[in-house]
Formats: C-alpha cells, structure tokens, sequence
C-alpha cells in the first residue's frame, strides 16, 4: 500500500512537472533570449560611443554600439559593486513564469563560485544545490585567465541555439577591476601606445615612486606586508587600502614623475581595454553569424567607473564623483535597424535597468516604442538614487540634473549641477538653493536616521 502511495505520487509529480514544463515552454515561445555582458571597472570616455579619448579605441565594441540605445545619464549606488546584483529579482520567479533557463546566477539569488586555477582574490564557495537547480555556470574571470573565461563563453552561446526556450545569460567580466595588476603580460602591452621615455620609464622599477611601483606589482618598493595574512584577498584588500589613502596618494602627486607616471597609468588602461575589446570579437561575431541573431537581446553594462585624479583620487570604492558611480549601458535589440547609437539621457540606474529587462521579456519594449517606453519606466521607477562609498566614509543624493554629497569623516558638503557642471568643479552647497534643502531633507531621513535602502542593498560587496 506504501508503494502504491509513493508510485502515485511520482506519477502526479512527473505529470505536474510535465505540466509546468509544457506551460512555460508554451509562455516562452517568441520572447527574447537575454545575455548580460557586464564589465567591471569601466570609464565612459574610454568607450567609442561615449567621445573616447584614443582613435580607434575598442573598433569591436563600435561596431556593437553603432546598432544599439546608449544611455548616458547612468549612476550605480556605490562605486564598487557587480551590478547583476541589483538586476536579479527575488527568486528568479518572474523568469521562470516566464519559461526561461537562467545560466549565471542560481535560481536562489544567491552567488555559485567556480574555482579557476590562478584566480587571485576571489573565495571559492561550496553549494549543496543539485547541478540542475545551480542556474548553470558563472562566468566571472580574472587577470590570468582571461581567454579561458570567454571561450567557456562562447562555448555556453553556441550551446543555447539547442534549446527551444530561451535564456537569461548573466556574465561579469572582472578582467579590468584592477587594471594595472599583470599588466607586463607581453600581449597586453603590445596593445599600449607607450612612446620610447615611456617605456624606458616602465622598464626601469627603481626610476619609479613608491606609490606606482605599487599599483603595478601589487605589494610596496619599501617593505613588505606581513606573511600571517590568512589569504589572498586579504593581500589585495591591504594592498588597495593603502592605494586608496589619501595621504599616499597626496605624497605621489608631489612627487617628481608624478605627471609621468599619470601619463603611463592611462595608456595602461587603455591596452587592457584594447585587449579586452579583442577578446569580445569572437562573441560579438558568433552573436551576428548565428540564429540567435534575430532573438536575442545584449546588454553591455559596467558596474562603476575608475577614477584616475579627476578629485585627486584613484581606484575605486572610496568617493562619489561622477568618475566612480557612471557607469555605460547599451542595449542592442534582436533585429535592429539602428545605422547609428541612440543616445539616451533619461537618468538610469540599476533598479531602472531591471524594469527595462521586465519589459523586454514581455516583448512589452520594441524599437518602435523603446525611448518612449524607457523614458516611462525611470520616471516611475528612477527619479533619485541613494548613494554611498563602501566605508560609509561619504553617502549622497543623485538625481538626474544634481548630486549632493555629504562626507562625513570632514564633515564637508558638495553640491553639483550636473547640466552645466559635469566634471563637478563647483560647489554650490553655499548658494543655499531650495533643491540643495530638499536633497539634503531626503539624506538625513535615510541615512542618519538609519532607514533601510533597498538602492544600496547588498553593493560594495566583495563577489
């Protein structure tokens, strides 16, 4: 009697699966593949459709933007975060109701780590979810294992034209999160337009300030950080404190090679860049030569930005200027008719970006309706933003037009137009403007009184 119990409950269970199965294979049918290609620690003014600042810098990402919408008004809440934490609603179940396979992140919201050899500053987790329910594998990638990561890449995109479904494919590319470590891997530096005092300079360590000679090989010229460190990160995590001090990074800028080395630093950027940009062709060009073409949506979103002494500051993670918290977005539509970038300056964040994702799923966004459509969803769903650095040092306010920052180890205030002030040279704070009153109410009623944000939930993590 027992197994005749058991025997009807595995039938109804296989028919209910079967059921559910048939259902959303059904709800799928006709709705876009999905594939985020997030990048970690981008510069706008780096990439081709934003101004970038070299000639035929990224020709491959041009080539993507050139068919795609660019938003150009973008702030991410904290200037160090992977930006598909924000974009992965509760439980994935408005990606299952609507018949899609997530590869990525697990259906829980939570991270699956995959140990790859070399991989510096990253923790591996163990996960007691069966293979089936994990969401597939994260794509992440480091400084040493670039090509690795986009051939599992590539290899995971050829697999989905298999499938009947379609797939919600998050990726985090973290190659450029901190651009200057292996960065005299003889590939990427053929990639830097270094000229010949350049790269004597380069070559020659004892020529370089202690702060640079840091940046560079990650550990100090003068003395070395203690061996009872339990682990990797934490080296890394030392080793970008003390980058990011300001009074180390005041002692560089006095220094002699200061301008030098500045210099230098840049055009390293731009060769990771450019070597990333390489790496992407491939991807970009299985995407067109494939039927997946026609049926998917791609995203190319940064996290946050780098900042390279715009405010005397470098890195990420410890500031709110514009340089840290902008980050690009472009969206390329299944089809597209577009012969050149739309550009987009409606206010953008995260949370804005998740509804856009909504939208297209339901095919409820096409190309005849997307600005309109967009335009909508960040008025409703976006006109402020909350923001913050990672050691709470500094919190703010950013809407489209302005920014308030508050940094409270000074206890100094900014306020910035962003209309006619985008570097954020002036501070108006003194001006006493009625905007500047309403913004400030709305940080002291979040963050002083220590109510919970759910626009800064989760960032500043360590992924």
């Amino acid at each position: 009697m027992l197994l005749t119990a058991l025997s009807a409950g595995l039938l109804l269970s296989a028919y209910l699966s079967d059921i559910f199965t048939k259902k959303n294979t059904a709800q799928s049918i006709g709705r876009p593949n999905i594939l985020i290609l997030s990048f970690c620690s981008l510069k706008n003014e780096y990439l081709p459709v934003y101004g970038n600042i070299q000639k035929g810098m990224a020709p491959n990402l041009k080539k993507f933007n050139n068919q795609s919408y660019v938003f150009t008004n973008t702030s991410n809440p904290t200037p160090w975060t992977n930006i598909n934490i924000n974009l992965w609603p509760k439980n994935s179940l408005f990606f299952k109701k609507n018949g899609y396979r997530h590869i990525g992140y697990n259906p829980s919201g939570s991270r699956i780590f995959f140990k790859i050899p070399k991989m510096p500053f990253s923790i591996t987790k163990k996960t007691s979810l069966p293979p089936e329910q994990e969401g597939g594998e994260h794509i992440t990638n480091w400084h040493h294992n670039v090509k690795d990561s986009f051939s599992k890449l590539k290899r995971l995109i050829k697999e989905q034209q298999n499938y009947a479904t379609p797939f919600f494919l998050t990726t985090h590319i973290k190659y450029m999160h901190y651009p200057f470590i292996d960065i005299y891997n003889k590939e990427v530096l053929s990639y830097a337009s270094l000229n010949k005092q350049e790269k004597h300079f380069l070559n020659n360590p004892p020529l370089h300030s202690s702060f640079f000679y840091q940046l560079l090989f990650g550990k100090s010229k003068t003395f070395h950080f203690k061996k009872n460190l339990s682990s990797l990160q934490q080296l890394y995590t030392k080793n970008f404190s003390q980058l990011t001090d300001r009074s180390f990074v005041k002692k560089w800028k006095n220094s002699i090679n200061y301008k030098l080395e500045l210099k230098i630093i840049k055009k390293l950027y731009a060769a990771k860049l450019k070597f990333l940009d390489f790496q992407l062709k491939d991807i970009l060009n299985l995407l067109n030569i494939s039927k997946l073409q026609k049926n998917t949506v791609i995203i190319l979103v940064g996290d946050h930005g780098e900042a390279m002494m715009e405010h005397g500051h470098i890195l990420h993670s410890t500031h709110l200027y514009e340089e840290f918290t902008k980050f690009p977005l472009v969206i390329k539509l299944p089809k597209s008719s577009l012969k050149k970038p739309v550009k987009l300056s409606t206010f953008t964040t995260p949370i804005s970006l998740k509804y856009i994702i909504e939208k297209l799923v339901q095919k409820k966004i096409t190309e005849k309706n997307f600005v309109d459509k967009v335009k909508k969803i960040n008025k409703n769903h976006n006109d402020l933003t909350f923001i913050r650095s990672c050691d709470y040092s500094s919190m703010g306010v950013r809407t489209a037009n302005y920014k308030l920052i508050y940094n409270i180890a000074s206890n100094t205030k900014q306020f910035f137009n962003l209309n006619t002030d985008l570097l954020e040279k002036h501070n108006l704070y003194n001006q006493n403007l009625p905007i500047t009153v309403s913004l400030e109410q709305k940080l002291f009623d979040v963050f002083l009184n220590r109510q919970e944000n759910r626009r800064t939930n989760r960032a500043c993590s360590h992924y």
